[in-house]
């Protein structure tokens, strides 16, 4: 026992290749376009998704900026009027306080 085989089956390797290669070229091309086309559109949903998710992200951005600055306005409008009101009770008391000196009031 040498440990080797031989094996006696004999097979017409020309026939066998000829007969389904061209069958599974042309079924494996077909099912690799397939394949190639779903792996194209899978990545158009995604980039279409991503798009999506940055657009709303964007506006998500957008508005919050947008409340930011009315709030910012709201605030400014209210410390307006509170000055405004200081300065005419300012006013008042210097105006009360000049017709006094006068002796008008």
């Amino acid at each position: 026992v040498s440990g080797s085989q031989s094996d006696d089956t004999e097979f017409d390797t020309d026939e066998d290749v000829s007969s389904c290669g061209s069958l599974d070229s042309s079924s494996s091309s077909s099912a690799f376009e397939r394949e190639m086309e779903e792996e194209r559109q899978q990545s158009a949903r995604q980039q279409w998704a991503l798009a999506e998710i940055q657009a709303a992200k964007d506006k998500f951005e957008a508005e919050t900026r947008l409340l930011a600055m009315q709030r910012d306005m709201q605030f400014l409008q209210r410390r307006k009027a509170q000055r405004q009101k200081e300065k005419q009770a300012l006013h008042s008391r210097w105006a009360s306080l000049y017709k006094w000196r006068l002796g008008v009031g």
